[in-house]
């Protein structure tokens, strides 16, 4: 029997608090997509992750708004249980991005990232989405803003990278987002892709109250390339 991908039930979470800011009564919609309440209860609870794609989807459609991706993906790190603490709790940047991509497996069972080098670039990569085309591009835009997140712990709020890969088709409307604006957006990739400078692996993350905070915050038993050079 092929197994079920899962995902915790914090990113389903998410998404609906950003389309309850909108005026979507997210709790109606997952009744009409047959969700059940409990995704409302324990964030680190596991559901089945087709739950949460066609949530993405359908949110978005009955917000109006094709970046509602974007807004979900702005909750804290800290707020990603085991998961952002552990990525709070590395030395570098580099531990950083390799814990989150080791532990993003325990968070949706389907999450393939990894960290290739190019030269004096490091490429921060996502595997293929699953889903419907509106279901990836919301996805997809949940992990730009957690990716984008992890590496502004060193570099700082302000800093972009010289382009983004998108592996959704275009929308206009992105493009005017407040994310995505002062990008270079390469849309229709194999892949969601960040490249880093090299240099910058070996920062060292700033000790702040969250990453001091390292609990074990999990359930017991919840558990789940074609780049260019420089």
């Amino acid at each position: 029997m092929k197994a079920i991908p899962l995902i915790r039930a914090r990113y389903l979470q998410a998404f609906a608090a950003a389309a309850d800011a909108t005026g979507v009564r997210s709790y109606r919609l997952a009744e009409e997509l047959k969700i059940p309440d409990k995704v409302f209860e324990d964030p680190n609870a596991v559901h089945p992750a087709n739950q949460l794609f066609a949530f993405a989807g359908a949110a978005a459609r009955a917000a109006g708004r094709a970046d509602l991706g974007l807004e979900a993906g702005r909750m804290k790190l800290e707020d990603h249980g085991n998961f952002g603490m552990k990525v709070l709790g590395s030395l570098t940047l580099h531990q950083a991005l390799a814990s989150f991509c080791t532990e993003a497996l325990r968070e949706y069972s389907r999450a393939f990232f990894w960290i290739e080098r190019r030269g004096e670039t490091t490429w921060f990569c996502r595997h293929r989405i699953d889903g419907s085309e509106d279901e990836r591009r919301q996805v997809e835009l949940y992990l730009v803003e957690l990716m984008l997140q992890t590496v502004h712990m060193v570099a700082g709020p302000q800093w972009r990278p010289r382009e983004i890969w998108l592996q959704t088709d275009e929308v206009a409307a992105l493009r005017d987002t407040e994310t995505l604006a002062p990008l270079n957006v390469q849309f229709g990739r194999p892949i969601l892709a960040i490249p880093l400078p090299r240099r910058m692996m070996s920062r060292t993350v700033p000790r702040t109250s969250g990453n001091r905070a390292r609990v074990n915050v999990e359930s017991p038993g919840a558990e789940l390339s074609s780049l260019p050079s420089d």
